[in-house]
């Protein structure tokens, strides 16, 4: 996420504020005009439970320390979801002055639901909070969260941080499908294969490539899968953490991404796909459908139907021409809607509001 952090970061202070980011040693330090990289929290992730959780919480009380000796007006957090460990987190910043803003990238958690007790409790301690579309935003309000309280900011494209890939048009006869990021049992990986399965039974060119990293879910689950539907020959399969370093090679390789997700609030996935410059194909999911406008600058399926699913593939491989001119409007949307400069003009503007509601 230290391209997200960076890209806020850049884009508040772009809008002539200081900015100053705590994080650990793990992110790679990055220059912008008016930025401060703090890593106080150290080796976090190097370390077991307890010590994970002791640097963890000593961290955020390091920053609290050091933001207050520096007078920041604003604490901005970014959580992917609430959680009982964040809330202690936002108990110990109650004690100090700074308006506190929430960035909440997952309303619920996407494997079970926050208790309702938890939801109340946190919301109570921020005095704001952002979350990237209108789903979000309806969702939130059903946690009691009144609607003064919540603020839309979509989350930033990628392109500043991203190398430029070859844009030629694929080289082969093949339809070259990619599903790329972290595995979880949400993301509707199973959907996808199925899909797949029928699809190649009217063509066979069409071949998909699977990277990332199984998340509470186990790469066995979808190798039987492979072989239950008979597509070994079909399939390529990189069950792993991809490094930055070799993300772009994915991309430069594939036609079409793929994002079959049955529950999302928001896909980091779809942008940096988009910021490649790729065409996507995702379920119908109200936080996609935001976004994408079928066979505009995308394409949608019925959601969890691997034959709607099936049915889009064969359109798309018969008219595999229209994924440039799909892919150019995305682009457009992408530098247009999701600019980090215009992002932190409104995150500026939003400060300001709450500053000055004690004036």
């Amino acid at each position: 996420m230290d391209f997200y952090d960076y890209g806020l970061a850049n884009g508040i202070a772009t809008n002539g504020l200081e900015v100053t980011l705590y994080t650990c040693n793990e992110t790679q330090t990055r220059e912008y005009p008016n930025v401060i990289t703090s890593k106080t929290f150290g080796d976090v992730w190097k370390k077991n439970k307890l010590a994970k959780l002791r640097a963890f919480l000593g961290g955020y009380m390091r920053s609290f320390q050091d933001s207050k000796k520096n007078n920041a007006a604003v604490a901005h957090f970014h959580f992917f979801q609430i959680s009982w460990l964040n809330l202690i987190v936002l108990r110990m910043a109650k004690r100090y002055s700074f308006k506190k803003v929430l960035t909440l990238h997952d309303v619920d958690p996407l494997v079970n639901k926050a208790s309702s007790r938890l939801h109340r409790l946190t919301y109570k301690l921020v005095d704001h909070v952002i979350v990237h579309n209108e789903f979000s935003r309806k969702e939130l309000s059903k946690k009691d969260v009144s609607s003064g309280k919540i603020t839309v900011i979509p989350h930033g494209n990628y392109l500043p941080f991203i190398e430029r890939i070859d844009k030629s048009e694929s080289h082969s006869e093949k339809l070259s499908l990619l599903f790329f990021g972290q595995i979880k049992e949400m993301k509707g990986l199973d959907v996808l294969l199925e899909a797949l399965a029928i699809a190649i039974q009217t063509k066979p060119t069409i071949h998909l490539t699977i990277a990332g990293r199984p998340w509470h879910t186990e790469s066995e689950k979808y190798t039987e899968l492979i072989k239950f539907h008979g597509l070994e020959q079909h399939v390529k399969t990189v069950f792993e953490y991809i490094p930055n370093e070799d993300v772009a090679d994915y991309f430069a390789k594939c036609d079409l991404v793929v994002l079959p997700y049955k529950r999302i609030y928001q896909s980091g996935v779809l942008l940096l796909s988009m910021s490649y410059e790729k065409s996507c194909l995702t379920s119908d999911l109200e936080p996609f459908s935001e976004i994408i406008e079928h066979g505009k600058n995308g394409f949608l399926f019925q959601s969890e139907s691997a034959q709607d699913l099936s049915r889009v593939l064969l359109e798309i491989e018969r008219d595999k021409n229209k994924l440039k001119e799909v892919s150019s409007k995305a682009s457009e949307l992408l530098k247009d809607k999701f600019d980090w400069k215009i992002i932190g003009e409104r995150t500026k503007a939003l400060y300001s509001h709450l500053l000055n509601q004690n004036n």
